[in-house]
């Protein structure tokens, strides 16, 4: 075991992320319980010692808990000048907003978010944050502004290389479009979606994307058309155990 209590912190976290990883919540808590007990750990450590408890918390869906963490990283962050810990709380604080429907609050952090990452250059905040204020213009009915940050978000993963992320954000912006009534600027989205999500292979984006586009053209003068769609997905739904709930009239 390491003498600088920093390295063994730091070393005790990843342990953690490994551990709950790996489906073993109990070596997990140990790990970060390990990291609390260790003194001498600088407020930059300690900032991410309350991030891996609350990011734990999240996985067992105890928001409270887990928003409560967050709080305490971020303030411990700001107080020892991490930036990068500081834009990675206001971000996780912000996906446990969208998930209370607390949109508001959302958008403020993933928006602060997004100023201190881009400051830092860490990209992968950048990106996460313009698709979470996304989200939260989209759940309160501002679909031009959501559209404009879904389109920014796909292409900051694109540049990533991040084709998962790419495919989620290229969907939710059809969504948008769809929204607003642009039905073949959505079709033209969802399809480029469902192209990535197939060489992927990812079964539940499929699933997703022909959803979206069924149900855009069972909504649209060529109903005849979302029948492949409603048949792919309601396949690969079964193969999953996963919901399905478009039918066809």
């Amino acid at each position: 075991r390491s003498a600088d209590p920093d390295l063994a912190a730091e070393r005790l976290c990843l342990l953690s992320l490994a551990y709950a990883q790996k489906n073993d919540p109990v070596r997990a808590a140990t790990a970060i319980d390990e990291a609390d007990e260790l003194k001498g750990v600088s407020p930059s450590i300690r900032s991410q010692v309350f991030a891996a408890r609350a990011r734990l918390e999240l996985e067992e869906s105890h928001f409270v808990e887990a928003e409560s963490l967050f709080q305490k990283s971020l303030a411990t962050a700001r107080t020892a000048g991490n930036r990068f810990s500081e834009a990675s709380a206001l971000l996780n604080l912000s996906v446990i907003n969208l998930q209370l429907n607390h949109y508001e609050d959302a958008l403020e952090q993933s928006v602060a978010c997004a100023r201190i990452a881009r400051m830092i250059e860490a990209q992968v905040l950048i990106e996460r944050a313009l698709g979470n204020a996304g989200w939260a213009y989209y759940e309160t009915g501002d679909y031009q502004r959501a559209l404009a940050n879904f389109n920014n978000a796909a292409i900051s993963a694109a540049s990533l290389g991040s084709t998962i992320d790419e495919e989620h954000w290229i969907n939710t912006a059809g969504m948008s479009q769809a929204r607003l009534g642009n039905l073949d600027a959505a079709q033209e989205r969802y399809s480029r979606a469902l192209i990535i999500a197939r060489s992927l292979k990812n079964n539940s984006e499929i699933a997703q994307v022909d959803q979206a586009l069924a149900s855009l053209f069972l909504h649209g003068p060529y109903s005849q058309k979302a029948e492949k769609y409603v048949d792919e997905a309601r396949s690969l739904a079964q193969q999953s155990g996963d919901a399905f709930d478009i039918q066809l009239g």
